[in-house]
């Protein structure tokens, strides 16, 4: 079966994406199709960080930890207030 991407291609073996936005969506179609979580409950940064730095581990993204934690903070937290928002 072949699930929903955001990528744009390949890159080292990993994908690649056209924006940190877009790999964070990603992120969350992955989510979908292997049916784990979508909802992160504590949005702290430095609980993103952790969650993120464990994705490097396993290989899941090649950029920067940093740039990667970043970008799924600013994605989860404009998520956080378009619900808030309601």
């Amino acid at each position: 079966q072949v699930r929903d991407t955001t990528s744009v291609g390949e890159k080292n073996g990993y994908a690649s994406y056209a924006s940190a936005f877009d790999s964070v969506s990603d992120r969350i179609l992955w989510n979908r199709y292997s049916k784990q979580p979508e909802t992160i409950t504590d949005l702290s940064n430095a609980s993103v960080k952790t969650w993120t730095g464990g994705l490097k581990k396993l290989g899941y993204y090649e950029d920067s930890a940093i740039t990667y934690g970043n970008g799924v903070y600013q994605r989860l937290s404009q998520l956080n207030n378009l619900i808030s928002a309601g």
